[in-house]
């Protein structure tokens, strides 16, 4: 319904807003409105719709903290606010559009019909776009920890224990990295060996780190807020979580270490905190301590004493040391945690109602922005379950075959090696990079730093096992530059290819570890090479848990034809299980049907076998209760440490399991009368 006069005052009729930023709307009504004979029409609510919405989500776009706001009778004199917000988008770039905001009441008001579909305006938003403080922007913790800070400082990390690498000053926001000792026996240097990621109370972790796992846990450790708080997605050991601000984390998983890579948004200018630095534009000022009190490093960078400089280091990587109660890590710590706060839950609302519903279809997450774009072949990272795994339990893991180093003088040279050895070493293996040349016209990358960290893990470790993880630097960076740019995404040439397109198709995760061809952005592995990075042995076969090896599961509650192994490490697409049935379950020695099939591989270390249960036996007892051992191999027939599950009806059946050798279970069956 239109009408002739106007009973409600917008406060703005025209905004201009910047990505990120957000700005209120006020309502005033101009005459009183009253209750429905029925008692219903005391409120009226005002809706706000996104006109000229497109499906591409690389468009500009509006949310709002609610999809509009509500006018009570009683208060009908006092204004209304409606909060807009400039969703953050991801690519770079510097632009103005114009968008349009309607402000409506509903179709349908019961009690109250004369105020039914009534137009209250339409806002004119210009939301402005500039990533010119994040262009070229990251931060980095890669093994042997060689640190950058957002502004380009780089600096060595050789401190061991849980440190804040980046958090947000204003949102709870926060990525913590834990280092130990990287676990070759040989080496003279500390590596990531976890991360965990939160906002609000969400964390997601991975975690090998000594006393707490010894293969890799990579799960939702915590996720009790409402609204795609963390969105997390994985292609095959690479993972990406998206922060709810628009920033991305980026976690490579190694055999035995983590290169972490932050890459920030607008909503971070001035106000990141940590081993990350600030982001301000100035290097001068990126070290600054947890509590705050610092000068500029003018002084320290102009001296000559290296002394002072590590002091000024050291004291800045401690000062962002976590403690106990504060440790993402600890499960324990996670009880103190804060919610999302509801105040920062953005809704998109659909212009036209949903089949069968008279209001606007809402949709309300703890994102100012969407993602877009995303690599080749990532998925989601689905939390299935979010209960915090026993860690004490994960402790006794797969058996450590690396003995623990012992520390060197960082700065001597051994097995043979030098500087000049060293250097003519890293600078012949980034030429015969097939990522590296591919991205050398990409801006903003640090190619000489990085060969730089190649010559710092030679020197270090005394050994080659570190040299891909500084091609790595490389390699990631270049990626984030072509997803995010659009002017390399544009094809051109006889090829009609973008230089996007040029770099996913050569820039493999750690150049195939010298053991495969890329091709396509995948490893073509040699033979009995298999893996994301062609690093994994296939004829050995993967170690399990020893912690998990006997696994019962309830019938009466659930169906349990799956079951989860724990161990390292399974590979997507090549990873098969062995399932035999067990007729014996006291001894576990008759085995009389076998079955071969592909495992669902989760991650590296969490692997999937479906359990196809046949007919009877026809003994009584195996009416209740079945018995399987599962094994998992790489290549074909190279089986190696089992597992075993035990199917019950617990109403009637109860088992109990002991282990009279290192490798020997029994089960006991016992009826229940």
């Amino acid at each position: 319904m239109q009408h002739d006069r106007k009973y409600l005052h917008i406060s703005n009729k025209s905004l201009e807003l910047s990505e990120g930023e957000s700005a209120k709307i006020s309502l005033q009504l101009t005459v009183p409105f009253g209750c429905g004979t029925d008692g219903l029409g005391c409120e009226l609510p005002i809706e706000s719709v996104q006109l000229e919405i497109t499906a591409d989500c690389k468009q500009a776009r509006l949310a709002s903290s609610t999809c509009g706001t509500v006018i009570s009778a009683a208060e009908w004199d006092k204004p209304a606010t409606i909060t807009v917000f400039g969703q953050v988008s991801q690519s770079l770039g510097s632009t103005s559009t114009a968008l349009k905001l309607k402000l409506v009441t509903p179709d349908v008001l019961l009690g109250n019909e004369f105020w039914a579909n009534y137009t209250v305006g339409v806002i004119t938003v210009q939301l402005i776009k500039n990533t010119q403080s994040i262009a070229w922007k990251s931060c980095h913790a890669v093994s042997d920890p060689h640190m950058k800070t957002f502004d380009g400082r780089r600096y060595e990390h050789q401190h061991d224990g849980v440190f804040t690498m980046y958090k947000h000053d204003t949102f709870p926001i926060e990525v913590q990295i834990k280092t130990a000792d990287c676990g070759y026996g040989r080496c003279n240097a500390l590596c990531n060996c976890g991360a965990a990621v939160r906002a609000g109370r969400t964390v997601f972790e991975l975690n090998r780190c000594p006393g707490q796992s010894s293969i890799w846990a990579i799960e939702y450790t915590l996720c009790e807020d409402t609204g795609d708080v963390l969105q997390v997605k994985k292609r095959n050991s690479s993972y990406e979580i998206y922060l709810p601000t628009g920033g991305r984390v980026k976690v490579n998983v190694y055999s035995m270490y983590l290169n972490i890579y932050i890459y920030p948004s607008v909503q971070d200018e001035n106000h990141s905190l940590g081993l990350c630095g600030t982001l301000t534009g100035n290097s001068k000022d990126d070290f600054v301590p947890r509590n705050g009190n610092y000068s500029t490093d003018d002084t320290a960078v102009g001296d000559t004493s290296y002394r002072n400089w590590q002091n000024l280091l050291t004291a800045f990587s401690n000062s962002w040391k976590v403690d106990k109660a504060s440790d993402l890590f600890d499960p324990d710590a996670h009880g103190s945690l804060s919610a999302w706060p509801q105040t920062n839950l953005y809704c998109s609302c659909s212009p036209d109602p949903g089949p069968g519903t008279l209001t606007k279809k809402v949709n309300c997450n703890a994102a100012i922005h969407k993602v877009c774009n995303t690599l080749p072949g990532f998925t989601d990272v689905v939390p299935t379950k979010c209960t915090i795994t026993d860690r004490r339990r994960r402790s006794a893991g797969v058996r450590s075959e690396s003995p623990r180093r012992s520390r060197r003088a960082a700065n001597e040279w051994r097995n043979g090696w030098t500087e000049v050895k060293a250097r003519t070493f890293c600078e012949k293996l980034f030429k015969e990079s097939r990522s590296v040349p591919t991205c050398k016209n990409v801006t903003g990358l640090d190619i000489s730093g990085s060969i730089d960290n190649c010559i710092l893990d030679i020197q270090s470790t005394g050994t080659t096992d570190f040299i891909f993880s500084s091609i790595d630097t490389v390699r990631d960076k270049c990626l984030h530059e072509v997803l995010v740019d659009p002017e390399l995404q544009m094809r051109n040439g006889t090829k009609n290819m973008s230089v996007f397109d040029s770099v996913v198709a050569e820039a493999c995760l750690n150049d195939c570890s010298g053991k495969g061809a890329c091709t396509n952005g995948d490893c073509v592995c040699q033979t009995n090479y298999g893996g994301a990075d062609c690093s994994v042995d296939l004829i050995r076969p993967p170690k399990l848990s020893e912690t998990e090896r006997v696994v019962t599961c309830d019938m009466s509650r659930e169906a349990c034809d799956v079951v989860s192994v724990r161990g390292e490490t399974f590979v997507d697409g090549v990873s098969t299980c062995l399932v035999e049935k067990i007729t014996d379950t006291e001894s576990l020695q008759e085995k009389n049907v076998s079955v071969v099939h592909g495992a669902t591989v989760v991650s590296i270390s969490h692997a999937q076998c479906k359990i196809v249960t046949s007919d009877s036996t026809g003994s009584d007892d195996m009416d209740h209760v079945r018995a399987h051992q599962i094994s998992i191999a790489n290549s074909a027939g190279n089986y190696g440490d089992t597992v075993v599950l035990i199917a019950l009806n617990s109403t009637c059946i109860q088992a109990e399991s002991g282990r009279e050798a290192k490798f020997n279970w029994t089960v006991k069956v016992y009826k229940l009368e």
